[in-house]
């Protein structure tokens, strides 16, 4: 991960030339990666009548609070993207267990991140904000070790411009570009099972 540049991971590992059948050295940049966060209501809300808050309503009070806060602390953020999403938790922090409706934020990893202190009328917790681009990646694509990927939509760096001695480098700008035979995958996407890479023979290891 490029700690200067936030944003960008380094993949570095081997492809087939389908002219000589030689398996060389290849790394390849994903780009604009995106920070993402969880922010998570308070148990407790009520209107102004004092009757109990629906999820929704206290998800879109989160959204205000959160404007407000981005234009008073957080200037430098100069967009982001939210959306009402239900996740489950199982730790330890005391708050309820199981499935909830949070809101997810997610905005360039250029900005900095929110301060994991950050608390405020409507919620009690964010997380994800400590979380690195790397990290994001690999539970994101469910990477367990060394395996094949499938990369979509190269596009060529030149010599001048290579960030590593391997032989190829390739460019990907969209994180769903980058497929492993672990992650998910949208059924309405082309490549429809990439669970065909487990069985891809892998590259002799040279030392």
């Amino acid at each position: 991960e490029d700690r200067d540049h936030p944003g960008k991971v380094f993949l570095f590992g081997k492809i087939k030339n389908p002219q000589n059948g030689q398996y060389e050295s290849c790394c390849v940049i994903v780009q604009n990666i995106e920070r993402v966060m969880f922010v998570i209501p308070k148990l407790e809300s009520a209107d102004e009548s004092g009757r109990p808050k629906s999820n929704a309503d206290k998800v879109n009070d989160i959204y205000f609070e959160l404007q407000k806060i981005q234009k008073r602390d957080y200037k430098s953020i100069k967009s982001w993207k939210c959306k009402k999403v239900t996740k489950d938790y199982a730790f330890e922090l005391p708050m309820a267990h199981g499935q909830m409706e949070c809101l997810k934020v997610k905005y360039s990893a250029a900005y900095p991140p929110l301060s994991p202190n950050l608390k405020g009328e409507s919620f009690s917790h964010i997380f994800g904000t400590g979380v690195t681009c790397l990290e994001r990646f690999i539970v994101k694509k469910r990477l367990m070790g060394p395996c094949w990927m499938r990369v979509r939509n190269p596009l060529s760096g030149e010599a001048r411009f290579k960030n590593s001695w391997c032989k190829h480098e390739l460019l990907i700008e969209d994180m769903s570009d980058v497929i492993s035979p672990h992650q998910e995958i949208d059924p309405e996407d082309e490549v429809t099972d990439a669970r065909c890479l487990l069985t891809k023979e892998s590259p002799p290891l040279t030392v």
